[in-house]
């Protein structure tokens, strides 16, 4: 049986690139894997025959142009080979990261942040430390980010992000400042003087009112 090794590297920086998703097809047969942290993915147990490999990672494009692979991503595997093919992405698209927190500073834990522009919408899930990646942002377009989907906050500050894409960098250091809606709380009680007749201890009550800012 034969082995065929796969990595996966940025064209531009020569980086491994994690989290792409790799598919080896022949005929009926479909073999589907995804890289690690190095970049690489081993397909075990292949048969001698033609495969067609296919690759696929959010904001970034592939070409076939290694010598072992044809531009339409056909591989011809003999039998007992072991074959390293090295594939080279080129980044089309980029992301925004920020964070969501609270005016008191804790972390919103969740919600969705969502990038508008023009025919594109692009978003992404809040993490529970507040962080947030919006992927797949092209370069020289201008963007519009809001924060929703979170009932317990009322509105943000600001109450949107404008960004756009500029020299291929990532746009960081985002950020959203949560405004939770006030929570009132009502509390009640008698007040009793010691040592002093009281008449009528109903007429010596108080209410107070209090509201959490920070939604806590």
């Amino acid at each position: 049986m034969s082995k065929l090794e796969v990595k996966v590297v940025d064209s531009k920086t020569g980086h491994s690139l994690e989290g792409a998703f790799l598919s080896l097809s022949a005929g009926k047969t479909r073999i589907t894997g995804t890289t690690g942290a190095s970049g690489e993915y081993k397909f075990g147990k292949l048969s001698a025959q033609k495969f067609y490999l296919t690759a696929f990672l959010k904001e970034y494009q592939f070409k076939f142009d290694h010598e072992n692979i044809g531009k339409d991503g056909s591989v011809i595997i003999q039998d007992g080979e072991h074959l390293a093919i090295e594939l080279r992405g080129k980044r089309i698209a980029f992301s925004a990261h920020g964070h969501v927190e609270k005016l008191g500073g804790h972390s919103v834990s969740f919600g969705v942040v969502t990038a508008t522009s023009i025919g594109k919408v692009e978003s992404a899930n809040v993490q529970s430390d507040g962080s947030f990646r919006v992927m797949g942002l092209l370069p020289n377009t201008d963007y519009r980010l809001t924060f929703d989907q979170n009932e317990q906050i009322i509105r943000t500050i600001p109450a949107e992000l404008n960004v756009n894409i500029d020299d291929d960098e990532e746009i960081r250091d985002l950020i959203f400042y949560g405004v939770y809606e006030r929570k009132l709380v009502t509390i009640e009680g008698s007040v009793f003087f010691e040592g002093e007749e009281v008449k009528d201890a109903e007429t010596l009550s108080a209410t107070e009112r209090l509201f959490d800012v920070d939604g806590e």
